[in-house]
């Protein structure tokens, strides 16, 4: 399943603790960011960047101005950011809420975590996921219709969602808005807008304010059997 979200589910509260305070002292920058700002990184060495508070969102693109978004880092998790703008493709991150992020020298991280196995171990998750995001966005591109795409997208935040409606349909709280879906997918607005209101007529999602309720999940699932079964549709 795609990757939207990096997170680290082992965490405790007093093992999170414990991390920020790691990261902060290994850190040789913190900032504050507000919604949609974009944050800058200091390539004078690699950079792993560390959310203290909030989420940010991580971007694919190149220098002829196409982008992609990949995921979402969400507080006491990291990414990776060692591609510079002056490179071909790079990677961009950008405030998704308001957030805290402090950056630590990639190298200075693994010299601290290779004592550790535990640790070492989580930091080559990471990585994987990360690598797990793009593999997952090309195949989407390359094999998959747009409602393909987009039934896709709410089913992997569906897989994630732990909320359920007395009946069993999954409630996803914070439903990204149309602006992202439409970035995550490669697929423009209209279309999104388009897609989500037939699958909204087919009674397979049903939007309730800011939630979306998975009504039919069966039935997202045959659709994204139909749409990633190698049919095309023009953007």
């Amino acid at each position: 399943m795609d990757v939207l979200y990096l997170c680290d589910n082992t965490l405790t509260k007093e093992s999170r603790c414990q991390k920020d305070q790691m990261m902060r002292s290994l850190a040789f920058f913190e900032k504050t960011y507000r919604k949609n700002e974009l944050i800058l990184v200091d390539f004078a060495q690699i950079a792993v960047v560390y959310v203290l508070q909030g989420a940010l969102k991580v971007f694919i693109c190149n220098d002829f101005g196409a982008e992609k978004l990949l995921y979402y880092v969400v507080e006491g998790c990291s990414c990776l950011a060692n591609h510079h703008e002056e490179e071909q493709v790079y990677l961009r991150l950008e405030a998704g809420v308001d957030c805290k992020v402090c950056f630590v020298g990639f190298f200075s991280l693994m010299t601290h975590i290779c004592e550790d196995k535990d640790s070492f171990t989580k930091m080559l998750h990471m990585i994987s996921q990360q690598m797990a995001a793009i593999e997952a966005n090309l195949l989407d591109l390359a094999s998959c219709s747009l409602k393909g795409r987009i039934c896709k997208f709410i089913a992997a935040l569906a897989e994630q969602s732990t909320l359920f409606t007395s009946d069993g349909a999954v409630i996803l709280k914070k439903f990204p808005s149309r602006v992202d879906i439409a970035r995550f997918t490669g697929i423009r607005k209209r279309n999104v807008i388009k897609c989500l209101s037939e699958l909204q007529e087919q009674g397979i999602i049903r939007k309730e304010g800011k939630r979306m309720i998975i009504v039919d999940f069966e039935q997202l699932k045959a659709e994204i059997a139909v749409g990633c079964g190698g049919k095309s549709e023009r953007k």
